[in-house]
């Protein structure tokens, strides 16, 4: 054996080091990936996208829009020549409910879609708070009147 047939290739501790090393950046890059957000939290804050648009679009175009709702879905409405039209719907993922509390009373939600809060195209709104619940977790969406629909969450 030659001195040179010694120092030929790797050690297993040098090997198993770079593995570590390796396996401490992979670590650290699944760490700061991003969870995947429960289905009410994406619906929640999907509608909330959209009612504040709806809101908007009142006011840009001069004409009311409304939050329609039944027991399986959400809809935008548009009041043109006299009559609601349907813009946008929304169906609810299986497992989430939905609460629509006015003045802190519950409104029965019916099998047809009906506008429930409308956006006025003076930048006002019906006040009203939108509860979407699953199993454990509970979403409140909320409208004081002003046009804006927040979101607020609580662990149930």
């Amino acid at each position: 054996m030659t001195p040179r047939d010694k120092q030929a290739g790797f050690t297993l501790v040098e090997i198993l080091t770079v593995l570590v090393i390796i396996g401490l950046m992979a670590s650290a890059v699944v760490m700061t990936l991003p969870r995947e957000k429960p289905a009410i939290y994406a619906q929640s804050e999907a509608l909330v996208t959209v009612l504040n648009g709806a809101a908007q679009n009142s006011l840009i175009t001069g004409r009311p829009h409304a939050l329609a709702m039944s027991k399986t879905a959400f809809a935008i409405y548009d009041f043109q020549d006299g009559e609601w039209l349907e813009v946008k719907s929304l169906p609810r993922p299986d497992g989430v409910k939905a609460e629509l509390r006015k003045n802190n009373l519950a409104i029965k939600l019916t099998d047809d879609l009906v506008p429930v809060a409308v956006f006025e195209p003076t930048g006002l709104a019906t006040p009203f708070e939108l509860v979407l619940s699953d199993f454990d977790r509970e979403e409140i969406l909320v409208s004081s009147g002003d046009g804006r629909v927040t979101l607020q969450d609580r662990e149930t």
